[in-house]
């Protein structure tokens, strides 16, 4: 029995040695002359020192570099009293080995800064501002990076790089001139409880992949860029997934507050984003699920969903933004419910109605119509958001009685057809008044558009045969009507299209409009201007009164018909133009020489062949003339207006009808020879 107590005993006091010789000395280093002290250099006491030991920098200043290659801790007095000083430009503070603790200094001058690479290193309450460099940590897995302060660096405040399960809690960035913290291709990172302020492009920038990343209790604010970017891919590689970005505060940046560009999935909760210029906060080509955020009083957007297919929004509020809620592509597969408040007022995005009735009995802060059919919205007013109103994969409904005041867009349309907009009022709106992508067979009628800045009226993307009927279009920035890619087949008539800087009817690659029985007067350049491959037009009928340039239209494109005379039912069909300089000798109302319309060249110009001498009464064009079927003179509708497309398809038509006749006629004959071949043959008697 005593033996075995012996035994332990032995045993203990084996391991407190073994212990006690492991734990590291404790190398004093102060620029002090002094009993205390083992050393006046901090490199001299690491190049004595072995893995374990602890030095200790006392108060003073040491003008060095260093370089640490093994596992020891320098232990400073305190960041305003141990201080390192990079005199130098080449001058630096390297790390290259595991397990190592620096704190407690300050780290200044001329040299550049830190650059470590190693596992697990720890860094706590120091101070950088060299003006060479920042802190650089590559290939550092769990390393720690704690109550620190980063100031006027030339580049990054800290770049972390390929360093996995870092924690960067409660330090400051401040005033680097690019981004306070950089952090790239570190997964499972915990960014926390720091102050980020004042940096020359983005506060954090989380960029490549950094899957399942936390960012928190942060506050990001007033950088010069960004607050809060990430970037979750880059060109070849899958999306970032499992972001949790919580309860952070990004106020007063020059661009958003956040923006989270290409990542599969992410939490983005409890945040405040407020007074940053160009939005609060952008989620872009990402998944994600927004719940808890406070979007306020920025002067551009409040939140603006950008390709976010599957992402889902509940719980989040908006308020007192330039315009708060803007949503663009992957409309049906968005979840986004009454939670969520624009101005104290629930976000209505309805998806798959049919037949419903849309009034002022619905209390709404923002309305998106998606996939819906033979609806009808009525009597409403929208202001102060990315889209006033957002129409998405809907057919065959009806907007009626609609005011839109000081949005991004008033309306926004895509992939719908068979729509018609009535007695709308839209005006003030930043971009365009109305934008229809890949929106065919609608009807936009008496509606009035003033003072929207993209263009009043805007069709592209393949927006065809739709029709511009009877509206007041004026005051743009740009266009009063803009016409682009492959968006064939409009109809714009008995319109009034005046006041626009640029020109009133601007159509580029887009074929077989119709301008009819418009007043085009007093735009700032062109009354109609038909660009490259805007082909197989008809402009006629039409008030040219006093547009900017001098020609009042420009043509660069081919087969356009301006003006042109009906010889069936004896009708001038050309424009007035108030700056013809012709005469009319016969005094039949036309022009005796046509009017010239530049072009690409001189020896292609355009001619109007019948210009009108008097204006135009839009509701008669022909006065005097008798409207019977039978006479050929009624007024021109849009049926009625030469269409070289159908020409074409008459012609292809006879020429079908003549292949047939000569098809069945050949046939007859063969079958008529093959008859008589079949026939026996007769002898005549003898």
């Amino acid at each position: 029995m005593r033996e075995g107590a012996l035994l332990c005993l032995v045993l203990m006091l084996f391991t407190i040695v073994f212990l006690c010789s492991a734990e590291g000395s404790t190398i004093v280093v102060d620029d002090d002359d002094g009993p205390w002290r083992d050393h006046s250099s901090i490199q001299d006491a690491l190049n004595s020192s072995v893995s374990g030991d602890i030095i200790r920098v006392f108060e003073g200043i040491y003008r060095e570099s260093i370089s640490i290659d093994s596992a020891v801790d320098i232990i400073g007095n305190g960041s305003e009293v141990s201080i390192i000083e990079l005199v130098s430009e080449e001058a630096i503070i390297r790390i290259d080995a595991d397990n190592i603790n620096l704190s407690a200094v300050h780290i200044q001058g001329i040299g550049q800064g830190i650059n470590a690479s190693g596992e697990n290193i720890t860094i706590i309450g120091i101070v950088l501002n060299c003006t060479g460099g920042g802190l650089v940590l590559d290939s550092c897995p769990y390393g720690l990076l704690m109550d620190s302060r980063f100031y006027w660096a030339p580049v990054d405040g800290v770049y972390v790089n390929n360093s996995n399960y870092t924690s960067i809690i409660g330090n400051k960035f401040m005033n680097c001139t690019r981004d306070g913290l950089r952090l790239e291709s570190s997964v499972m990172c915990n960014v926390s409880e720091n102050r980020v302020i004042g940096n020359m492009a983005d506060g954090v920038m989380v960029r490549r992949n950094c899957s399942w990343t936390t960012i928190k209790d942060n506050i990001i604010e007033r950088n010069n860029m960004t607050g809060l970017r990430i970037l979750g891919k880059s060109l070849r590689e899958p999306k970032s997934i499992g972001y949790t970005i919580e309860r952070n505060s990004m106020a007063e940046n020059g661009e958003y507050g956040g923006h989270i560009v290409s990542i599969g999935s992410g939490q983005v909760m409890d945040n405040v984003f407020t007074l940053n210029q160009k939005a609060g906060v952008r989620p872009w080509n990402s998944t994600v699920h927004m719940t808890h955020n406070d979007i306020h009083d920025n002067p551009g957007f409040g939140l603006m969903l950008v390709n976010g297919d599957g992402s889902v929004l509940d719980n989040n509020t908006l308020h007192d933004n330039g315009h708060n809620l803007y949503i663009y592509e992957h409309f049906q597969n968005l979840t986004i419910s009454r939670t969520n408040l624009v101005n104290n007022r629930p976000v209505l995005y309805l998806k798959g109605l049919n037949g419903d009735i849309i009034d002022e009995s619905y209390d709404f802060g923002y309305l998106g119509i998606v996939a819906c059919k033979n609806i009808v919205v009525r009597d409403l007013v929208f202001s102060k958001n990315g889209e006033g109103l957002l129409v998405a994969d809907t057919i065959g409904s009806k907007f009626n009685d609609l005011t839109f005041e000081r949005n991004w867009i008033g309306i926004r349309m895509v992939n719908s057809s068979s729509n018609t907009f009535t007695r709308c009022s839209i005006n003030g709106s930043a971009s365009f008044g109305f934008l229809a992508e890949a929106s065919t067979e609608n009807i936009v009628e008496n509606c009035s558009f003033h003072r929207n800045n993209g263009s009043n009226i805007y069709l592209y993307g393949g927006s065809s045969e739709n029709r511009i009927y009877w509206n007041t279009i004026s005051g743009s920035e740009v266009f009063g009507i803009k016409i682009a890619y492959y968006s064939d087949g409009s109809v714009i008539k008995y319109n009034n299209i005046s006041h626009n800087e640029q020109d009133g009817i601007y159509v580029y690659h887009s074929n077989d409009t119709h301008i009819v029985l418009n007043d085009l007067f007093m735009n700032g350049h062109e009354g109609v201007y038909l660009d490259y491959r805007a082909n197989l037009s008809y402009i006629i009928l039409n008030n040219f009164i006093e547009n900017g340039n001098g020609s009042q239209a420009f043509d660069r494109a081919s087969y356009n018909q301006w003006g042109w005379y009906d010889v069936a039912g004896s009708q001038h069909n050309g424009n007035h133009w108030s700056n013809y300089s012709g005469v009319d000798e016969n005094g039949n109302g036309i022009g005796d020489e046509p009017h010239p319309i530049p072009g690409k060249i001189a020896s292609l110009m355009s001619h109007d062949n019948d210009p009108r001498i008097e204006r135009i009464d839009l509701l008669d064009p022909h006065p005097g003339t008798k409207t019977e079927p039978d006479d050929g003179g009624k007024d021109i509708e849009e049926d009625e207006v030469p269409d070289k497309g159908k020409e074409r398809q008459n012609e292809e038509a006879i020429g079908d009808v003549i292949i047939i006749i000569l098809c069945t006629v050949i046939g007859v004959l063969v079958v008529f020879g093959f008859i008589n071949a079949r026939r026996p043959e007769r002898h005549r008697p003898r």
